[in-house]
């Protein structure tokens, strides 16, 4: 049986505080057959920057920064709209 893909969503807006323990929580689960994509609605702290290092860590993470800030609903239609699972 083909494993079925599952999407990650983290809409994300000056999340620095949590970011890297979600990020972590979500790439040491067992099933590996998962996509994750952040959507940054234009956050102002270290939000691009800690995406950028798990970017580079993991391949099944996909980092989007919007060009202008989307509101709460706007970036989680966006970002679940990005998913393929």
């Amino acid at each position: 049986m083909k494993p079925v893909l599952v999407t990650v969503c983290i809409p994300v807006y000056n999340g620095e505080r949590w970011l890297r323990q979600a990020l972590d929580s979500i790439i040491k689960q067992t099933y590996h057959d998962i996509e994750i994509f952040i959507l940054d609605n234009r956050s102002s702290d270290a939000t691009p920057a800690i995406c950028k290092e798990y970017t580079a860590k993991d391949s099944r993470i996909t980092y989007i920064r919007n060009t202008h800030n989307l509101g709460l609903l706007g970036n989680w239609n966006k970002c679940v709209q990005q998913g393929k699972g």
